[in-house]
């Protein structure tokens, strides 16, 4: 099941790389708050 998981969430990554920034953006604004 994890690595259906993991297939699904690459699938996701490819579709929509766009989305995948977004969210890696969001990430680093966290980071850099929590500082």
């Amino acid at each position: 099941m994890a690595v259906r998981w993991a297939d699904q969430l690459r699938e996701v990554t490819v579709k929509a790389p766009l989305q995948s920034l977004f969210v890696a953006f969001l990430l680093g604004l966290w980071v850099a708050r929590r500082r």
